[in-house]
């Protein structure tokens, strides 16, 4: 699948706020629920993104900061930098519908924990120690995705991390209001999983489904979260348009925020 950069730091950061607003009943047993990532408790939000969906050098993360105040609270002049182990990594971004999202890349192995300090034009806001989350060795999707029956999933995975969670979601490229989504937050242990039938909308031939394994770390320092994020993904149906996919993002982003 063919995206930029930007787009799909877009989409992770939408897929990863989404993930950290599941409400506790949305889950297997009982099992708690990545925090809920808001501006009552927290200032700035720092994502660490891996995917095995999009690029194929698997050990890049993508670094995503996000302000949660008052937009009108930073300006095009500020600097944002992450320093990782003593190297600094240079934020760079804009205001986008009305978010300041900033945003670099870096070379980092999924298990290993690393020092992080951030700083916002030199002043150090916040540090914290977090461990990267193993990412799926193996993962087995089913080769066509049919929504009215259930789909089995299949992985491995050298250690358990904090969270565990599958998602599926389901929209129509001609249509892009009409979008369905589902999670459940699963043991950390577990190793497959059984998707019922009907958890997502059939919106007829021409929907794209995507289903989606994450697994996440998370820690909080002062009102500063870090949230480490690695995703695994299939999609099922036709390429979307990126002008298509860019009305997507507005809409769940308006939802989100709103």
């Amino acid at each position: 699948m063919k995206i930029t950069r930007l787009l799909f730091l877009l989409l992770s950061i939408t897929l990863l706020l989404f993930i950290s607003a599941c409400s506790d009943d949305d889950n297997d047993g009982g099992i708690s629920s990545p925090p809920e990532i808001t501006p009552d408790a927290y200032d700035w939000a720092i994502y660490l993104i891996q995917t095995n969906e999009v690029f194929n050098k698997t050990d890049e993360f993508m670094i995503v900061l996000e302000w949660l105040g008052d937009d009108s609270a930073i300006s095009e002049t500020d600097d944002f930098a992450l320093k990782i182990d003593g190297e600094i990594h240079a934020l760079s971004g804009s205001n986008y519908f009305g978010e300041w999202i900033f945003s670099a890349y870096a070379d980092l192995e999924a298990g290993n924990q690393y020092n992080f300090e951030f700083f916002k034009n030199d002043n150090r806001i916040s540090n914290a120690r977090l461990q990267l989350p193993y990412q799926i060795d193996i993962i087995q999707f089913p080769d066509t995705f049919d929504p009215s029956t259930t789909t089995s999933l299949e992985w491995n995975l050298e250690n358990d991390n904090q969270y565990q969670i599958i998602s599926a979601m389901s929209y129509d490229p001609a249509e892009f209001d009409q979008e369905d989504e589902w999670e459940v937050v699963i043991p950390p242990s577990y190793r497959s999983y059984t998707i019922p039938p009907n958890a997502v909308t059939d919106f007829g031939p021409t929907t794209t489904y995507e289903l989606l394994l994450t697994q996440i770390n998370f820690t909080k320092t002062g009102r500063t979260a870090y949230l480490a994020g690695s995703i695994t993904e299939k999609f099922y149906g036709e390429d979307i348009p990126v002008k298509l996919r860019m009305d997507i993002f507005r809409k769940i982003t308006k939802r989100i925020f709103f």
